[in-house]
């Protein structure tokens, strides 16, 4: 695939994600598909478990949401910038086990994915997000 046509197919997954949930997202991703965090969160390894944790955050933050505002890609990657939203809506437990009880504030947070294409198929997820801009909107910092 040529690096415009990876980009039209990420920007297509993002569609149906905001559509149709990480449902939607599904058929866009190969059955290995393996997320990193920035954060040091274990990688969520295979396209069921990205699926599963996906659909837990949706969950936790309503009308959930990513928007992209730029996109530019070299050989099989492709980056995006842009903004997620949503709405706090459950109880959102942090990476110390710390809980949060739900705000119903909107969220909005700029972030960043790095993602590796094969085959037509999202192979790997790099996502970065500004977790003090979240954490501070949540009250949580």
């Amino acid at each position: 695939m040529t690096v415009s046509e990876n980009i039209e197919l990420v920007k297509q997954a993002t569609g149906a994600y905001n559509r149709d949930g990480a449902e939607g997202m599904a058929e866009f991703m190969d059955d290995d598909v393996v997320d990193h965090f920035a954060s040091g969160r274990t990688p969520l390894e295979g396209k069921i478990a990205f699926i599963e944790d996906n659909i837990a955050f949706a969950k936790i933050f309503a009308n959930l949401r990513a928007d992209i505002t730029n996109s530019f890609g070299q050989d099989d990657w492709v980056c995006i910038q842009g903004h997620i939203t949503g709405t706090h809506q459950g109880t959102f437990t942090l990476q110390s086990g710390k809980q949060l009880a739900p705000t119903g504030k909107t969220i909005r947070i700029p972030f960043c994915n790095v993602i590796k294409l094969k085959d037509g198929k999202i192979a790997e997820i790099h996502e970065y997000f500004d977790q003090l801009n979240f954490m501070t909107q949540l009250e949580a910092a």
